[in-house]
């Protein structure tokens, strides 16, 4: 179908200086020269990047000390026992040492409120607590009394307890959160599908009534999903607040990951078969088409792409992701990071 552009449109393509060839000589291979220098042309003039999800609220499972957190040390009522600071944190199923101004006692009795925290061994100016296993972040108060021959001293400092083995899953959990824009609004296909229409109707395959009508119809806000995705979200929110807290543990909080994948994956469906309502665009430059794989997170980028979690579309390279040569010249669409 011959397209009709108007005045405007030609001003707005022609204000890009693009010198290609006319419309007699497009050969619509994507390999050509033409396919890619427009697909920059697409991307600049209509401002479409793959964004990623919104700034990490943080999540750190280093290490700290109570200095690091302005809190000043402790000592003991006679004097005996300083500590620099008051709060320490490790990981769990580890050794943590404490530092201070101290005679080495004779011994060293640990009380916690769990029983998490026990003794392991005592010099002069250093003590070494061991950390017990857990199953979410731990924060405890511990008690230390120093015995020497003829006299005591008391210490109580904080310690916080960090769930090591689900340090990637609250990374997910964080990223995951994080994205809700460019998941409910399915960036990376919204992009597909604008470029695609955009380069049919630079083909004039279609008219400008018809491309404005095609984009208008992208709108997975409204889809039968979105809500459902909008929901898992908020609770994922929740329960990751409820972990941190220490209030539920990382199997809770796993298991509303899960759930909140699934319906991520379920919402990512609109957009795939959106993409296959336009195939004879898309198969015009990508002739495998972009009409599977599922909207997935992939760790290597922190991302959820329905691309990039496909083998039907990326290979491994050198350490990390690489779309397939078929696919190579749609690259700069594609958020690898």
């Amino acid at each position: 179908m011959s397209g009709v552009r108007s005045a405007s449109q030609a001003n707005t393509i022609s204000s890009l200086h693009f010198n290609g060839p006319t419309h007699d000589e497009v050969d619509i291979v994507i390999k050509t020269d033409w396919t890619r220098n427009w697909l920059v042309v697409i991307v600049a003039a209509l401002g479409l990047t793959a964004c990623g999800g919104g700034s990490d609220e943080g999540s750190d499972n280093s290490g700290s000390s109570g200095s690091e957190r302005g809190v000043r040390g402790v000592e003991s009522n006679n004097g005996l026992v300083k500590f620099a600071n008051a709060f320490y944190a490790g990981p769990e199923s580890q050794s943590l040492v404490m530092t201070g101004t101290f005679a080495q006692p004779e011994n060293v009795i640990v009380t916690s409120d769990s029983g998490l925290i026990s003794f392991s061994s005592v010099a002069s100016n250093k003590l070494t607590l061991m950390l017990g296993e857990v199953d979410r972040p731990v924060n405890e108060s511990v008690t230390l009394d120093f015995r020497y021959q003829d006299q005591s001293a008391r210490v109580q400092v904080s310690v916080s307890i960090q769930n090591a083995s689900a340090a990637s899953l609250e990374s997910q959990v964080v990223n995951t959160i994080n994205s809700r824009s460019t998941v409910v609004s399915l960036s990376e296909d919204a992009l597909f599908f604008n470029f695609f229409l955009q380069m049919a109707y630079l083909r004039s395959d279609i008219t400008n009534q018809n491309l404005q009508a095609r984009l208008q119809s992208f709108n997975p806000e409204n889809s039968p999903w979105a809500f459902d995705v909008n929901f898992a979200l908020d609770n994922l929110m929740q329960v990751k607040d409820r972990y941190r807290q220490g209030l539920v543990s990382e199997q809770v909080l796993r298991r509303e990951l899960a759930f909140a994948e699934r319906m991520i994956a379920n919402h990512g469906t609109y957009g795939r078969d959106k993409l296959n309502e336009i195939s004879i665009f898309v198969d015009a430059i990508a002739p495998d088409g972009l009409g599977s794989g599922v909207l997935e997170y992939v760790e290597s980028t922190g991302v959820y792409s329905r691309i990039l979690s496909s083998d039907h579309y990326v290979v491994a390279s050198n350490g990390g992701l690489r779309l397939r040569p078929e696919y190579r010249a749609l690259e700069s669409l594609v958020q690898f990071n």
